[in-house]
């Protein structure tokens, strides 16, 4: 059984270093990826799906946790998560289910000028805003487009 997890964490790790790059593989189990690569949420959402997986979900304090520790060393300064909203203003997950966990920085969302639709989670603060290490933030498409991404697999 040991061997057969060995085996799989170094299978997902040589393909993802052949495929993406400067991504960082979750080191436990290969569940998730983060992508190191400028990208709007659209283009991150698409290419995640190609790859076979959604962009993250993060459902829990646990998962949370563990998207901070993968985060921590990367190289943007947030990056994109899979959850968005519509109009209507109720967020949502890319696998259908809607919020019921959320580590919403102070403030958020707070849809500025009425195009923040979509949800990154933080590594650094910017110059504009405090935000501290995992807090989430509602960005519009062209004000995240130098984030990365996280993708998450299932296993």
């Amino acid at each position: 059984m040991l061997y057969k997890s060995i085996l799989n964490v170094v299978v997902v790790a040589v393909v993802s270093a052949v495929f993406c790059i400067g991504c960082v593989v979750d080191p436990d189990d290969g569940r998730y990826e983060v992508v190191n690569q400028s990208s709007s949420w659209a283009d991150a959402k698409r290419e995640a799906e190609r790859r076979g997986g959604y962009l993250a979900v993060i459902t829990s304090d646990a998962e949370q946790r563990t998207i901070e520790s993968l985060i921590r060393n990367g190289t943007r300064d947030r990056y994109w998560i899979g959850g968005y909203c519509e109009s209507d203003r109720d967020w949502k997950w890319v696998t259908g289910e809607r919020m019921s966990y959320t580590n919403w920085a102070p403030e958020a969302p707070n849809n500025y000028m009425n195009d923040e639709n979509y949800v990154s989670i933080c590594r650094l603060p910017d110059n504009r805003w405090v935000f501290l290490l995992g807090q989430w933030e509602d960005e519009g498409e062209l004000g995240g487009r130098n984030n990365g991404y996280i993708i998450e697999f299932d296993r």
